[in-house]
């Protein structure tokens, strides 16, 4: 039996890949912000697209970022927006992307491919055309899209591209109030032959808003969601925590974001930027930018207050982006990472951990003032120090 692949690498040779690229600071992963525009309005997106930037990088510096990406050992790239098809030049920017031989996966809403643009893509052949669905009936869709008949064209969309011969994920975040509709998702992308992905995780907006956190689904919602065999695929133990020594997760490691002006991030939710490609070349920002230098220094023994010695760590899927803009401290809890943990405990019916910790505070909803949190000195706070928003 041959080995399974992702984008084409077999699985195991993946995960050596990445470990090697984490270890040696590479950016391995790039997701490419290419416009902030966006012609839906989805109620948890994490964009302020009533206000987008209007100095959106031009196809010549777009080409220059996939040179200085392609320089830095980046194979796996994501397009993505706002929409993407959007910008005229989409299709130049994605054959430009192909020449330098990156993994293309693309996000987008579907909405505006018709069967001439499909057949365009086909000729690009993407590793996967990523589509944001949110139920299979449009008044569940349609009303977190807030555009009538959006989910008629998302479908029509991941119709045509199947039928192209491009491989094509249905995906959506767990929202609160959608009863059901996460689970007719995978019923659905099984019939159309296409793969699927439920995140329980939601974000703040990237300027500070924690209005998307209104739709977070609750904790016996995500239970159910890890409970699904179709999902959970045989897992019956939960992970123990990772060794002291190791980085929590890949920011700043293997992965990194371009935003659609140019500001790099350490990965796609942190909210400070290392430097600007505008004003400094990616390899230099990648080396020498003191937020990545200060994160990449970041192990599991420095996680803060309810993390410290929390025997939930390993299943909890904590982000210290996530928990910056949460609670204002990158190394402590997030409530959303606490609240996942317990969802796995209940999926799989198992005790909390004796020295399991959460955090409960509720996280304030409302725009934030992000220069409280752009100074380094938001990462640098020892604890008991990090102001809470």
């Amino acid at each position: 039996m041959s080995e399974c692949s992702v984008d084409g690498f077999p699985i195991s040779g993946l995960a050596r890949l990445t470990e090697k690229a984490a270890q040696r600071n590479v950016p391995l992963q790039a997701l490419f912000e290419l416009t902030g525009r966006c012609h839906m309005d989805c109620v948890h997106c994490y964009l302020d697209i009533k206000n987008p930037a209007k100095n959106e990088l031009s196809t010549e510096e777009v080409v220059g970022v996939l040179d200085a990406l392609q320089a830095e050992g980046t194979l796996f790239l994501t397009l993505t927006g706002g929409e993407i098809f959007l910008r005229k030049d989409i299709f130049e920017i994605m054959g430009e992307a192909k020449k330098r031989h990156f993994a293309l996966r693309l996000f987008t809403s579907g909405t505006l491919l018709d069967r001439a643009k499909v057949a365009r893509l086909a000729a690009l052949k993407p590793s996967a055309v990523e589509i944001s669905i949110y139920g299979m009936r449009s008044a569940t869709h349609d009303s977190i899209t807030r555009r009538k008949g959006s989910l008629r064209k998302s479908l029509r969309a991941a119709l045509l591209l199947r039928a192209a011969g491009i491989p094509v994920a249905i995906k959506s975040p767990m929202l609160a109030g959608t009863d059901d509709a996460h689970f007719e998702l995978i019923d659905a992308a099984r019939r159309i032959g296409a793969g699927f992905q439920i995140d329980p995780s939601l974000i703040t907006r990237h300027d500070g808003d924690t209005q998307p956190l209104q739709v977070r689904p609750d904790i016996d919602t995500v239970a159910k969601l890890f409970s699904d065999p179709r999902l959970n695929k045989g897992v019956t133990t939960l992970e123990e925590p990772r060794p002291d020594d190791e980085a929590p997760c890949a920011i700043g490691r293997r992965v990194v974001r371009i935003a659609a002006n140019g500001d790099v991030f350490p990965c796609s939710s942190f909210p400070i930027a290392a430097g600007n490609l505008r004003e400094a070349s990616l390899a230099s920002i990648w080396r020498e930018s003191p937020v990545l230098n200060e994160i990449r220094r970041f192990t599991n023994a420095d996680l803060q207050d309810e993390c410290n010695g929390c025997g939930r760590r390993g299943y909890c899927g904590r982000c210290s982006a996530q928990a910056l803009m949460e609670q204002g401290n990158f190394r402590g809890p997030s409530v959303e990472a606490c609240n996942r943990a317990e969802a796995r405990e209940r999926a799989l019916g198992v005790a909390p951990p004796a020295n399991a910790r959460r955090v409960a505070d509720a996280v304030p909803l409302g725009r934030r003032k992000m220069d409280s949190l752009i100074p380094l000195a938001s990462l640098t706070r020892k604890s008991g120090q990090a102001s809470r928003q």
